[in-house]
Order: structure tokens, then C-alpha cells, then sequence
């Protein structure tokens, strides 16, 4: 299938997670949007791996709403 790479920051991703709720607020299908887990001082590359995935998970889940993929 189609694939995409995506480059933003996860803030970004945040502001438009935030649009898009401001913009559809009648969708009830929206998916939650994955929480920041943040460590001090260590990069943990296993919660990189899995933020990406949950990033990821909720883009997919996003774009299947009809209405937000053709807006």
C-alpha cells in the first residue's frame, strides 16, 4: 500500500491533534491522543520505538475517518 513519512516534532503533532478536535467536534470516532512520557536526562530508545508506533497507530486511526481525510 501507500506509505508516508512523516517528520514533525511530537508538539506538532500535539497542535494538530488539538485542530482537528477544534474542527470536528462532532466526530466521535477521533482517536486519544498518545500521552508524552518524558525521562530526564536518558534517551530510552525502547520508548522511542514505542511512541513512534502509538504516533503512528493514531495517524492511521485518524485518516480512516472519512471526513477528516477529505477535508
Amino acid at each position: 500500500g501507500l506509505r508516508w513519512r512523516i517528520v514533525q516534532r511530537y508538539s506538532e503533532l500535539h497542535q494538530l491533534d488539538a485542530i482537528v478536535r477544534s474542527r470536528f467536534p462532532a466526530e466521535k470516532s477521533l482517536p486519544k491522543f498518545p500521552a508524552k512520557k518524558f525521562q530526564l536526562f536518558r534517551v530510552d530508545e525502547g520508548l522511542i520505538v514505542e511512541r513512534k508506533a502509538a504516533l503512528e497507530t493514531y495517524l492511521q486511526r485518524l485518516l480512516a475517518i472519512p471526513a477528516i481525510l477529505y477535508s
